[in-house]
């Protein structure tokens, strides 16, 4: 997966664990991706993908759009 390989480099360059990035999209390849690379997956209910195969991709969170998830988040 070059997505993959590219995700895991910019988090390198970047200085981030993987285990602190989260992967934001709207299709199962998205969550697939950062399953690969070992960081969690915001999937989201807002693009063409259905909920049933968003599911099935097994992202950890799962929002009908962005803001739904940011209302998820503790103030800090």
């Amino acid at each position: 997966f070059p997505v993959t390989i590219a995700l895991l480099e910019i988090a390198r360059l970047a200085g981030m664990p993987m285990a602190r990035t989260l992967m934001i999209g709207d299709s199962p390849i998205v969550v697939e991706t950062a399953t690969r690379a070992s960081c969690d997956a915001l999937a989201l209910l807002s693009g063409l993908s259905t909920k049933e195969a968003l599911e099935a991709a097994r992202p950890r969170f799962l929002v009908t759009d962005v803001l739904a998830f940011a209302d998820m988040l503790e103030p800090a």
